[in-house]
């Protein structure tokens, strides 16, 4: 479970986001940005980065707020199905 690819998925009517500690911060350490970056200890940082996900703004959004915007207008633009612009 520690090196679970990313998985997201509709499952008994909620959407479930999910990816092995063990793998997140290895994509973490080799993206793009992080050349410099040593993950000493996956479950720490993985608690930081949770941490981060629910860090709330002033108006009460999060990271997962506007990641959630985004992709649901990028539906919306690709020509969604099951909604309605008013």
């Amino acid at each position: 479970m520690r090196n679970q690819q990313m998985s997201v998925e509709i499952k008994d009517g909620r959407l479930e986001i999910s990816i092995g500690v063990d793998l997140m911060c290895h994509a973490i350490t080799h993206g793009p940005c992080q050349e410099a970056l040593e993950i000493t200890d996956n479950d720490m940082f993985a608690g930081e980065v949770l941490r981060a996900l629910k860090c709330e703004e002033e108006d009460g959004t999060n990271p997962v707020h506007i990641m959630l915007d985004a992709a649901a207008e990028q539906a919306i633009e690709d020509g969604a199905e099951g909604c309605e612009l008013a």
